[in-house]
């Protein structure tokens, strides 16, 4: 059984049309999304590993069954270009629920400015880990020196920078898979289909939508039946 047939099998049709929505979303994303956006890709994530789970009758996302089985539900969807340690933040963000309020808390205490600019997941994740902390009772770690403070903004903006290129270039591979003028419609429709195949069933139906033959207007035809 594909892959394709175990997600209809063991996914209801709105965690189906979750990830269609996300994965229709995540090529235009980029690896510099808003946090808003990763924690949607998180739960998408989230989706996944348990399906990936149930396949491989596991029940911890660990060994060699669940790992092949996410890895080719990560291709299937146009994952795989994502960066794994962005994925295992955005995941860690929303696997448990307290986490997930734990940074509605913190987000409610900053300027929109701040909230803004919190887009960093593995920056969140701090922020989180040490609120939890301190919630708990447990000595938060020692505030970092200004230093060591840029040094860590500087790492993060360089590794999103970085993941920018690896995005760019993704695209400019996938740009490389046919050329419109000489393929084939049966080779192009190929590529798009295994490439992004919610993206090619929406290109399809808006295809198809723009060459339906306009009726004529009923005034129009009443006065060439009368002829």
């Amino acid at each position: 059984m594909d892959i394709v047939e175990m997600e209809e099998r063991e996914l209801t049709e709105a965690r189906r049309e979750t990830i269609a929505q996300v994965e229709a979303c995540w090529s235009q994303m980029g690896q510099g999304a808003h946090l808003e956006d990763w924690l949607k890709i998180g739960q998408t994530l989230l989706i996944g590993r348990q399906f990936a789970m149930r396949v491989a009758f596991v029940n911890r996302p660990e060994g060699r069954g669940y790992n092949e089985t996410f890895g080719r539900w990560m291709e299937r969807h146009g994952f795989v270009s994502m960066k794994k340690a962005d994925a295992s933040d955005a995941l860690w963000l929303v696997d448990d629920p307290d986490r997930l309020a734990t940074l509605r808390e913190l987000q409610a205490t900053m300027t929109p400015a701040e909230r803004a600019r919190l887009n960093s997941r593995r920056t969140v994740r701090r922020h989180v880990i040490d609120r939890l902390q301190a919630r708990e009772g447990r000595a938060a770690p020692a505030r970092p020196a200004p230093v060591t403070v840029l040094k860590q903004r500087l790492n993060d903006t360089l590794a999103e920078l970085d993941e920018v290129r690896d995005r760019l270039a993704a695209h400019e591979a996938n740009l490389e898979r046919f050329n419109f003028e000489a393929d084939s419609a049966k080779n192009i429709a190929r590529v798009l289909a295994e490439w992004r195949p919610a993206k090619a069933r929406a290109i399809a139906q808006e295809v198809l939508r723009l060459l339906k033959p306009r009726a004529a207007p009923k005034a129009q035809l009443s006065k060439h039946s009368a002829v």
